[in-house]
């Protein structure tokens, strides 16, 4: 099926806010960026429902079951991966108040193994900045209790959560900032300690 001309301006402004925004726009959010770039007033939601529909029957986009969930098809080797609400600190772990995603960003598929289990955080501190995580940077995590010596993880201690690297002992284990900051100090935990592993760093998308 063959876009009018009008559905056609309308696809590519959404291909620009998916540009510049990293993720799909609700409604009310697209009605205001037409109406910034020279669309003209938009007087019902609905009319934007119906260019969306028009884009799905075209094979243009299709529509997920959440919010932010437009998909543009000719992006299918990119996946939407959630960035939970509350940031992580590289430096005092910071807690961890609220996991409910209200924003996705599309990455490469090369680079998550199992979406259903990935999610960015962004980062806070300079406490891992020799690791390449620096402040603002949006770090993506593999939830999972399978991780190395050596890795780099997101660790909670006493419901707080801090990016380190987890070195294992015998009975210990330490999380060590890696920074050029040398106010940041190793984390010793040991068995009574409340740690939980709620994940590894996959990989590391800067600012």
């Amino acid at each position: 099926m063959a876009l009018t001309t009008r559905q056609d301006i309308f696809y590519k402004h959404l291909q620009a806010y998916i540009d510049m925004h990293g993720q799909s726009p609700t409604l009310v959010e697209m009605k205001g960026w037409l109406e910034a770039h020279g669309w003209g007033e938009i007087r019902s939601l609905n009319s934007l429902t119906q260019y969306l529909d028009a884009l799905e029957e075209a094979g243009k986009v299709h529509r997920e079951g959440r919010k932010r969930g437009i998909v543009l098809t000719d992006r299918v080797n990119t996946v939407s991966i959630p960035v939970l609400g509350s940031p992580v600190a590289c430096g005092a772990p910071t807690t961890l108040i609220d996991e409910t995603a209200e924003e996705h960003r599309s990455v490469s598929r090369r680079l998550v193994q199992v979406p259903e289990r990935t999610y960015l955080f962004r980062a806070r501190g300079d406490s891992m900045d020799h690791a390449g995580i620096e402040d603002g940077d949006f770090v993506m995590i593999e939830a999972t209790s399978e991780v190395g010596n050596g890795d780099v993880v997101l660790a909670t201690i006493d419901g707080c959560g801090t990016l380190k690297r987890m070195k294992k002992g015998w009975d210990t284990i330490t999380l060590m900032p890696e920074s050029s900051n040398p106010e940041h100090q190793p984390i010793y935990l040991h068995a009574d300690d409340d740690l939980v592993i709620a994940g590894k760093v996959v990989t590391v998308l800067k600012n």
